[in-house]
């Protein structure tokens, strides 16, 4: 069945060039100078004509006031729609080759820094858990941990290269292409990352596995978060073909591009192409970040976010080196068990009682029932 984008805005251009051109009619828009006229090269119309004579097609709702149009929707009695979340980027809508954190502000070395989010922000976001949790959608992000060790030593990290409890562990590549057939097998769409609480170049296996992976679910969008330290430009020329989003942090206390970064630097800037895709972002080793469920070792000081509901465990997949799957990214231990690929399915783990009653509970009654959410700081919207 087409669908119908409600929506002629930045959110409804994201979603076409998602859904693909080829299974979208036209959209729908409340903006009367905007009907009638092309966007994106479909036709825009309004509710009413939608409801005279395109009611057969899917209604795909494609933006930030959703809330708004589901009711108006649902008074026109239109029964067959959904709201539509994007795939989780970082920074390929910008231009930069370089993002700079700090040229406004310092970094945020205390604490008594960090503010609370904007009550118009958990509203936003319990809103979005609220639609995700009707729609139980497929995960829309896949992390797959090959090598759990890092060699930094961030001090908001609580998996760093001088404190990492857990216990070491490659993954076994039969697993890892056990998981590739069956994302494979479902022709999987959404974001896959070969790598959660780690640097993914300590595992020389990487540049292969992204290979296989780009081979054999070539609709993934494919990102990778590296600290740079050993990217060789070997490594990155043949990595960087596989990938559509490359996102390396320059960790250095002076806010200087480390030497690494400076050769990809002068690499871009004879292969400007590749400025869409690769970004290079300033990072100071001793930021106080999220609490990353309470475990990030320079956050002392708590706070119960008991109204916060939370949209990860509704769009990850996170599974680590040793085939178990953890509720969400900021679980960087691995406290959390909701399964393990070892024995079952992705899709059986992901439909499975532990995600089902974990999503009922953040729908429910918020964060403080579960003990890896209840005094996590984490308000991104994935």
């Amino acid at each position: 069945m087409k669908k119908i984008i409600f929506g002629a805005g930045y959110y409804g251009k994201k979603a076409l060039m998602e859904l693909g051109e080829e299974q979208v009619y036209c959209f729908i828009d409340n903006d009367e100078e905007k009907q009638d006229k092309g966007f994106c090269d479909k036709r825009v119309i309004s509710i009413d004509e939608y409801k005279n004579s395109y009611n057969e097609f899917e209604v795909i709702i494609a933006s930030r006031r959703f809330r708004e149009i589901e009711r108006q929707l649902e008074s026109h009695c239109v029964g067959s729609f959904s709201v539509w979340f994007p795939r989780y980027t970082q920074f390929s809508d910008d231009s930069k080759l370089i993002v700079n954190n700090y040229e406004d502000r310092s970094p945020t070395l205390s604490e008594s820094e960090k503010v609370d989010p904007e009550k118009e922000h958990i509203q936003f976001l319990n809103d979005c858990t609220d639609a995700l949790f009707k729609q139980k959608p497929l995960f829309n992000h896949i992390e797959i941990e090959t090598y759990n060790r890092c060699n930094g030593r961030c001090a908001f990290c609580p998996v760093h290269a001088g404190h990492d409890p857990r216990e070491e562990c490659y993954m076994t590549e039969e697993l890892f292409y056990r998981i590739v057939d069956e994302l494979s097998e479902i022709d999987y769409k959404g974001c896959m990352a070969l790598f959660s609480n780690n640097e993914p170049f300590l595992d020389e296996r990487i540049i292969k596995f992204h290979r296989i992976v780009r081979s054999r679910i070539p609709k993934a969008r494919m990102h990778l978060f590296t600290n740079g330290t050993k990217l060789t430009m070997e490594k990155f020329v043949e990595i960087v073909q596989y990938l559509d989003e490359l996102i390396i942090n320059n960790y250095n206390e002076k806010n200087e591009l480390n030497n690494n970064q400076r050769l990809v630097v002068e690499y871009c800037a004879k292969h400007p192409e590749l400025i869409k895709k690769v970004t290079i972002v300033m990072r100071h080793p001793y930021e106080v970040l999220e609490t990353r469920g309470g475990t990030a070792p320079n956050r002392k000081k708590r706070a119960v976010y008991s109204n916060a509901k939370c949209t990860h465990p509704f769009r990850q997949m996170i599974v680590r080196s040793n085939g178990k799957v953890s509720l969400c990214c900021n679980d960087a231990i691995g406290v959390t068990d909701m399964g393990d690929v070892e024995r079952e399915s992705l899709i059986d783990i992901w439909y499975g009682d532990k995600f089902n009653e974990a999503r009922e509970i953040l729908w429910s009654c918020g964060r403080e029932r579960i003990s890896i959410c209840k005094y996590c700081d984490s308000f991104r919207i994935v």
